[in-house]
């Protein structure tokens, strides 16, 4: 056998598969660059599209809101008769929407400016109306619940109310407040507000609720 002849074409055959695997190699990392990107974009799709919306009763200073929100659920409505929690909702609301548009730095200017005694509103100025109209600020109630179905289908328009979160308050029937209360607490109409609960189930038919309450508490 003539090695001579053979090993040019041995080295030659060494540097063409050489060039090969490295071209295959380089077709791979294309290929799976492009699926990460594949499935990250249609991740991002699939969770814009099935971003579940959610509504928020006795809404307080917006504790429950706040965790939906951290979690990626969407608020259409959050229901407070308190105008001080209103108040912090609305400012909640807004930090949201700076923070979701890269805006951040009207919050931080916000803080920094600040004067005791003044309300929030100088940031609630920062983000669109609605975003600040989806706090409605209502006791809940017979004479009111009409009124707030309309406040609220005006608000969600066309969208569907997939959660309502909520937790009505729960002093005349947690097991320390009757405690407290005595006989009083068979005439405290707060036993009946969760009736009003019942009634934006049966109004928007959400895929699920959560009703939050504390069995010991207040």
């Amino acid at each position: 056998m003539n090695y001579e002849l053979i090993c040019p074409v041995l080295k030659k055959a060494d540097r063409l598969l050489l060039f090969l695997l490295q071209k295959i190699n380089k077709a791979k990392d294309r290929y799976l660059k492009k699926s990460r990107n594949f499935a990250s974009q249609n991740y991002r799709k699939l969770y814009i599209v099935h971003t579940l919306n959610f509504i928020d009763l006795f809404a307080g200073a917006g504790g429950l809101s706040e965790g939906f929100i951290r979690a990626g659920y969407t608020p259409l409505a959050h229901i407070e008769m308190g105008k001080y929690a209103c108040d912090t909702l609305k400012t909640r609301a807004a930090f949201h929407w700076v923070k979701a548009n890269n805006q951040l730095q009207k919050y931080e200017k916000y803080l920094h400016e600040k004067q005791e005694k003044e309300d929030g509103s100088k940031l609630w100025e920062q983000a669109p109306k609605e975003v600040i109209d989806t706090v409605i600020q209502s006791e809940i109630g017979e004479k009111t619940i009409a009124g707030l179905f309309e406040d609220v289908d005006n608000l969600i328009g066309n969208k569907q109310i997939d959660i309502i979160v909520g937790g009505p308050p729960c002093q005349a029937y947690s097991v320390a407040g009757r405690a407290r209360m005595g006989k009083a607490v068979e005439d405290d109409p707060r036993n009946e507000l969760y009736k009003y609960y019942v009634k934006f189930l049966e109004r928007y038919q959400p895929k699920m609720f959560v009703f939050e309450n504390f069995k010991l508490a207040a």
